[in-house]
């Protein structure tokens, strides 16, 4: 069974890892900045503009140009009766499916699922990386029953 990331779920998924990753942290020091020195509200604003609309172009390049044979993908995992292979933009993780022990909700921000290996080396990635529909089946697939 594979689980791929929509175009449009990766947009969504992006812009809300970008912003609590990113844009708060860099926000929040560029205002402590502002706050502490002798300029106005333009360096906020300015910081505020270039983070956001980096986010953004990126979030949008991915969005409107990521297909066709050269398409990176995004997100995708592949379960199957001997192994469990998380792919984030080429870099695979796997688990052998005997050692999957079962999955966990991080409710901090951003918000993650962690799937758990008997061997310690646990897989993370959002939780806003697929959608309801297939984080249900995923969790199904997985015997989990912590959705």
């Amino acid at each position: 069974m594979e689980f791929k990331q929509s175009n449009r779920q990766g947009f969504f998924n992006r812009l809300y890892v970008h912003f609590f990753l990113y844009a708060v942290p860099q926000l929040s020091a560029a205002a402590l900045v502002v706050t502490l020195s002798e300029n106005s509200m333009a360096s906020l604003w300015q910081s505020t503009v270039l983070l956001v609309g980096f986010n953004l172009a990126f979030a949008l390049w991915l969005l409107l140009f990521n297909s066709g044979t050269g398409r990176v993908e995004p997100f995708s995992i592949v379960v199957n009766h001997d192994h469990l292979i998380v792919t984030e933009f080429g870099r695979k993780r796997t688990i052998e499916r005997q050692h999957v022990g079962g999955c966990k909700i991080n409710s901090g921000y951003p918000k993650q699922i962690r799937l758990c290996n008997q061997n310690g080396r646990d897989i993370h990635f959002s939780y806003y990386a697929l959608s309801s529909a297939q984080k249900a089946q995923l969790f199904k697939a997985l015997g989990c029953d912590n959705q």
